[in-house]
Parts: C-alpha cells; sequence; structure tokens
C-alpha cells in the first residue's frame, strides 16, 4: 500500500474507493492499493459521476467494474468484476 499526497490514476484503472476517516483508499484493477490523503467526500466531488457512483458513506464504485446486485434480506450484495 502506498500513501501519496499527488498522483495520477487513470480511471479505468480504479475498481473503488473506500473511506478510512480522513484518507481514501484506491484499490486499483491490479490489486494494488493506493491511500490518498483526502476525505471519500471531496473525492467524490472530483471523481466522474458517470462513471463513479458513491453506494455507502464509505465507498464509491466504479460502474464499469460492476458486474452483479442482488438484494438479499433487505442488504445489496455488489460484485465487481
Amino acid at each position: 500500500m502506498e500513501f501519496l499526497k499527488n498522483v495520477n490514476l487513470p480511471l479505468q484503472d480504479i475498481l473503488f474507493i473506500e473511506a478510512d476517516v480522513n484518507y481514501s483508499v484506491f484499490h486499483l484493477n491490479s490489486g494494488k492499493k493506493v491511500v490518498i490523503a483526502k476525505t471519500l467526500k471531496s473525492i467524490n466531488k472530483i471523481v466522474d459521476n458517470q462513471y463513479f457512483i458513491r453506494i455507502n458513506k464509505s465507498s464509491i464504485i466504479n460502474l464499469c467494474y460492476l458486474k452483479e446486485v442482488q438484494s438479499v434480506s433487505q442488504n445489496l450484495i455488489i460484485t465487481l468484476s
């Protein structure tokens, strides 16, 4: 896992982004994780809403990798490819 202040990540490489207090963890399709010193709220304002959606208070997913959404016992199970 890398901790970076500034980074250039191609949007197509980002599977999902996860909140970690005042940091955001970018999970890449390569399996690599990159930590940025920005809140998920500030990241949500930056990313393109055509490709990314905030699914709960701690996660933003890349819709290009969305494989399946299931409803099970009042919960949603989201599968990324």
